[in-house]
C-alpha cells in the first residue's frame, strides 16, 4: 500500500526541501551570529557552534557518500 501512495518523486522532493531546509538553517544561523558579533561586539559560542555542526555534518555526508558510491 505505501508503494502505491509514495514514489521515487516523493524522495527527491524531500531530499530537495531538507537540503534548502539546512542551508536555510545555516544563513540564518550565520547572520545572527554575525549581527550579535559586529552588531553587539559579542562572539557567540552557541551560534557558532549551530553553524560548525551544519558545515560539519555537510562535509561527513558528502565525505560518506563520495566514498559509497
Amino acid at each position: 500500500m505505501f508503494d502505491r501512495l509514495v514514489d521515487e518523486r516523493f524522495f527527491a522532493y524531500r531530499t530537495r526541501s531538507t537540503a534548502l531546509g539546512g542551508m536555510a538553517g545555516a544563513v540564518v544561523a550565520g547572520g545572527l551570529f554575525l549581527y550579535h558579533y559586529y552588531g553587539d561586539r559579542v562572539f557567540s559560542w552557541d551560534l557558532f557552534m549551530v553553524l560548525l555542526a551544519i558545515s560539519g555534518v555537510k562535509l561527513v555526508a558528502m565525505a560518506w557518500f563520495y566514498a559509497t558510491k
